[in-house]
């Protein structure tokens, strides 16, 4: 029934509350592990976006392209519960919402940030992985053509 009165986007976020409160964790707890996770999460996908930037073509051999790894710092300082604490909490007042009832160590931040760190690293090595297989894929494709096309004409 709760489906009914709340959009699709914010399901997520209702859906984890309800859950979460079935089992004994506050509201204002499991918003702001939601609130965490979603900063990690663009904090690591920003990093690796930084990673790709670094292998554009057209900035190859210029060395400003090693630039955008300030955002590898940048990311993890405002994590850092110093910078972290006041942005989210300045972001949920501007929603309506109290402040964040607590603020993870920078520690625990860190064992959070790395194994997402990894896991995204091995995707991207993955899609890698796919792109030589599909340029392979299509030299051959492309090679048995003309070799057809020569033995035909």
């Amino acid at each position: 029934m709760l489906a009914r009165y709340v959009g699709t986007g914010a399901m997520m976020v209702v859906g984890r509350v309800v859950l979460a409160g079935r089992l004994g964790v506050g509201r204002r707890v499991c918003v702001a592990s939601i609130v965490y996770e979603l900063a990690i999460g663009i904090s690591v996908a920003a990093t690796l976006g930084a990673t790709v930037v670094i292998g554009l073509p057209f900035l190859a051999g210029t060395p400003v392209r090693f630039a955008v790894l300030g955002i590898l710092p940048v990311a993890l300082a405002a994590l850092h519960p110093r910078a972290f604490r006041p942005i989210a909490d300045r972001a949920l007042a501007r929603l309506g919402r109290e402040q964040l009832p607590l603020v993870l160590e920078f520690g625990t931040v860190l064992r959070f940030v790395l194994p997402l760190a990894a896991a995204a690293a091995i995707a991207v090595a993955f899609r890698l992985f796919q792109l030589v297989i599909e340029v392979l894929f299509t030299g051959l494709v492309v090679g048995l053509a003309r070799r057809g096309m020569r033995s035909a004409g």
